[in-house]
């Protein structure tokens, strides 16, 4: 296979790239097989799933021995993961239900939540908890106080409750008391708290079941903060809404004098990749790599250096190897794609992860020297969860598709497993660009050696399916 820009990717352009890599970022890189779950920092109510309550962990420390652990999101006090088999599993606060249980009573191990094997997507974030199954269904579970779980009333849930039956669902978010989607047509719906017009439909009003938010049909991607939110559309542009005292809505604007009510364009620039919110700051990686931040930074959870509030996107060094990012109250932790963990703001639990209770940091600091992380989920209240990959090979397999496909790290190969007969092959760059195309038969290997050392993503047709597989280039 020769290194071309033709072929395959006449059907898989730079639109349909940046939806791919939303879902692959969101669901935390969850096709790279062998990955362990580690968490630190503060652990109240039993969050850090290390059978303990009370006392802070102060560095990554590994939960079990098991290594199929393959998505991870936090809320305020509890943590939720999925394993490789699609089945859900939780631990931490469960006052409310956001465990999904079918209890109220707090867990300090990770639980099995129901016997469902076909979850794909989760998103928590305060009391509340939101999933996708395979089949594009949306679930919630937990606190319901202003709508926020989006069934028409204001009854919390103990356990996970379908809802928009019949609808098919590509992305989510939660956010404080409130919730964000994207259905398959590309159209954004919002539900829940809307106080600072966090919902994006014009309006003050709180919604108790999904409202659409204007007509457009290009959203991909929604990052939910406490009371703002941020929106990326298939052409690239970043979009904001909600609270904006701290310039959290990243327009130049400060005060709530200044909050947006409808989704409102952040600049002119249309290479925007991924979006993320901590409680009241925002912060994205544009497809070249690099880091942008702005909003609240008291803490220097922005990691510019300072502790200023910034208003407009303001960029994090000019390193430009950022892979994903996430945050929470005061801080943030990163990895870049040589793997490496990175962390700044406060440390008063230990969230960084770096031995101590420090003052913090206003820089990204490198946590460890490890080169295997591949997924992290900043909790809002001070701490941190992360999976870690140790194997150099890694499978993927697509739920209820029989296509595979498998790379060796060590042999820079790729191979496609369960084909029948030829398949088409495809090697994007996160800027969408295919750098690799053509036709292989059966598990022929093909190399990637003429890549350089990055973040790629892999995607196969054959059998009239087709699968796609992050794989990194060391």
């Amino acid at each position: 296979m020769k290194k071309e820009k033709t072929t395959f990717n006449l059907s898989f352009n730079r639109v349909g790239m940046v939806a791919i890599l939303a879902v692959f970022l969101f669901l935390s890189f969850s096709t790279t097989q062998a990955q362990e779950l580690w968490t630190w920092g503060s652990n109240d109510y039993g969050q850090l799933a290390n059978g303990s309550t009370k006392v802070n962990v102060l560095a990554p420390a590994q939960i079990g021995s098991q290594t199929n652990w393959i998505a991870i999101t936090t809320g305020s006090y509890h943590t939720m993961v999925l394993k490789s088999d699609h089945t859900l599993w939780g631990s931490g606060y469960n006052v409310y239900g956001e465990l999904g249980d079918g209890t109220t009573v707090n867990k300090t191990e990770l639980v099995q939540i129901g016997t469902g094997t076909d979850w794909a997507v989760i998103s928590a974030k305060m009391t509340h908890t939101v999933a996708l199954k395979s089949d594009g269904t949306l679930w919630v579970t937990g606190e319901n106080t202003n709508g926020q779980l989006g069934d028409g009333t204001t009854v919390g849930k103990t356990s996970f409750t379908q809802i928009e039956t019949g609808q098919t669902w590509k992305a989510i978010a939660g956010g404080q008391q409130y919730t964000l989607a994207v259905k398959s047509d590309g159209t954004l719906w919002t539900w829940g708290y809307n106080a600072n017009s966090q919902l994006g439909d014009g309006t003050t009003t709180k919604r108790s079941i999904p409202t659409q938010v204007g007509t457009a049909t290009d959203w991909v991607k929604v990052s939910a903060g406490a009371s703002h939110a941020l929106g990326l559309k298939s052409d690239g542009t970043l979009w904001a809404w909600g609270y904006n005292n701290y310039g959290q809505i990243g327009d130049g604007t400060t005060g709530t004098a200044n909050n947006k009510k409808v989704p409102t364009q952040i600049g002119t620039d249309t290479n925007w990749a991924q979006i993320f919110t901590g409680s009241q700051f925002s912060l994205a990686i544009k497809t070249d790599g690099t880091l942008w931040t702005w909003g609240y930074n008291g803490n220097g959870q922005l990691g510019d250096g300072t502790t200023v509030n910034k208003t407009i996107p303001t960029q994090i060094g000019t390193d430009t190897d950022w892979a994903t990012v996430s945050a929470g109250l005061n801080h943030t932790l990163a990895i870049k794609t040589d793997g490496t963990l990175w962390a700044w703001g406060s440390n008063a639990s230990g969230q960084l992860g770096d031995g101590t209770t420090s003052t913090g940091s206003t820089i990204p600091v490198k946590v460890g020297t490890a080169t295997d992380w591949k997924a992290v989920a900043a909790g809002t209240y001070s701490f941190s969860i992360a999976l870690k990959g140790t194997a150099t090979s890694g499978i993927s397999v697509d739920q209820g598709s029989k296509l595979g496909i498998a790379y060796d790290a060590t042999t820079a190969q790729i191979k496609v497993l369960g084909v029948e007969g030829d398949a088409s092959l495809a090697v994007y760059n996160l800027q969408g660009e295919a750098l690799m195309s053509g036709t292989t038969t059966g598990e022929t290997p093909v190399s990637a050696k003429s890549l350089s050392k990055g973040i790629y993503v892999v995607k196969v047709v054959g059998n009239g399916e087709s699968i796609s597989k992050k794989i990194v280039v060391q």
